[in-house]
């Protein structure tokens, strides 16, 4: 497993103009991978929210994507990733 936790940041917007930022963390070995992973624990995550009841699963890669809103259009093509520096609160 790599041994870096990475933050990745994705532009969001809804249709009314308004903007936000959704925020993923998890281990990676580069930041293209980091956005890699943390696209596919959203998709993941948007599928699993469609069949059903929203339920909070990491997957073996140890991200996973909670607090994700159907009606927010997430733009993956301008998401950065950046080392994940840990809050005083608490270990990833």
């Amino acid at each position: 497993m790599p041994s870096q936790v990475y933050q990745v940041s994705v532009p969001a917007r809804l249709s009314n103009g308004r903007q936000g930022v959704h925020v993923f963390t998890g281990h990676a070995d580069c930041p293209a991978d980091a956005v890699h992973a943390a696209h596919k624990a959203y998709d993941a995550a948007a599928t699993a929210r469609q069949a059903g009841p929203p339920r909070r699963t990491r997957r073996p890669s140890g991200w996973t994507a909670t607090g994700i809103r159907p009606d927010w259009q997430l733009d993956w093509s301008d998401a950065t990733a950046c080392l994940w520096k840990h809050s005083k609160h608490g270990e990833h």
